[in-house]
């Protein structure tokens, strides 16, 4: 490409023009799906918010959308989340727009997190090229994953109060005890009792983050599993893909033979025909082997005449070879 566009373009082609002229389109043209994409996004939320539709006669926006857009309401209020969701600048790149609205409005169910872990980890132009159900199944491991973490963090916040109340309770006794014996004041059973819960709350912490550890591990194991499963069924079905393209050119292949030997049938029926037509004349002759010879010197021409047309088909390095043999032929038989 660049050895192209460094030719001068006084010395350029009109194929090499053309070429660069419908590149440059086509880069053009890209660009313009996602200005195209965002624009519709941002037109049909500013029609909705200032409810512009009702200077056209119509009551809502779906009522306006279908009859003047042929989009539906469903639809138009997609586009509308699109926007809200992944905002002008992100919609109007192009690769981003590639990924079509359907499994953006899918990737947007996930919170903030999810959704920037998932972009993060595909490009757009690997989710361009899956299918709605691909991303559907990314989006619903991630939100699995989430699922899994929100339950770890609920168990480590229960353990920790546990814990905490289990301290407090047992301060509160020797507190008790301590005011019997008045050898202490209040200030430090007090801090007795912050220490303990210091203690406590560090030691739930360190339990329920070794658990959490534990439990993210085999969620990513999971997640790698599946992902490997994943690959290895689109590889299959690139194989299949494949296999079925090989069987399709086989069986072209087989009819194409069977329309040459239906051709080639055809041509022996005719010869037949003419065996038998000559058979008979030559048997009512006056002349029997006169009208063999005839019949024979008919069938010579004919194939002199069939081998010279095969000749014309052949490349240019066979062809003198062929003449020279026919060449030799017709000399032989002129000495004859």
């Amino acid at each position: 490409m660049n050895q192209l566009i460094n030719v001068p373009e006084a010395e350029r082609t009109p194929e090499q023009a053309q070429a660069i002229r419908v590149h440059n389109q086509i880069r053009t043209h890209k660009d313009m799906i996602g200005l195209g994409l965002a624009g519709i996004c941002q037109d049909l939320k500013t029609i909705r918010d200032q409810k512009l539709y009702m200077h056209f006669g119509y009551e809502t926006l779906g009522e306006y959308t279908k009859a003047e857009h042929n989009i539906g309401e469903r639809q138009a209020y997609n586009y509308i989340q699109a926007l809200e969701t992944y905002g002008m600048t992100y919609l109007s790149n192009s690769e981003n727009a590639g990924i079509g609205i359907t499994k953006l409005l899918k990737i947007a169910s996930l919170d903030n997190e999810g959704r920037e872990k998932l972009l993060e980890e595909h490009s757009a132009a690997e989710l361009a090229e899956m299918s709605t159900g691909e991303v559907n199944a990314l989006v619903a491991e991630i939100a699995s994953l989430k699922e899994q973490l929100s339950f770890l963090q609920e168990q480590k916040e229960t353990s920790e109060q546990l814990i905490i109340r289990e301290y407090e309770e047992k301060m509160a006794v020797a507190k008790l005890s301590v005011n019997k014996t008045e050898t202490v004041t209040n200030e430090e059973v007090d801090e007795l009792i912050e220490s303990a819960r210091r203690v406590a709350r560090e030691d739930a912490l360190i339990e329920a983050e070794k658990e959490n550890a534990e439990k993210l591990d085999e969620l990513e194991k999971i997640a790698k599993d599946f992902k490997t499963q994943a690959q290895d069924a689109e590889a299959k079905a690139k194989v299949a893909t494949q296999a079925e393209k090989t069987a399709k050119e086989e069986i072209q292949k087989l009819k194409d033979i069977e329309a040459e030997a239906g051709v080639l049938r055809k041509e022996l029926d005719v010869a037949t025909a003419k065996a038998k037509a000559a058979e008979a004349q030559i048997r009512a002759s006056a002349n029997p082997e006169l009208a063999r010879f005839k019949f024979m010197f008919a069938n010579l021409q004919e194939d002199l005449s069939a081998i010279l047309n095969q000749i014309d088909k052949l490349d240019d390095e066979t062809k003198p070879k062929a003449m020279v043999f026919m060449k030799k032929l017709i000399e032989g038989v002129s000495l004859l």
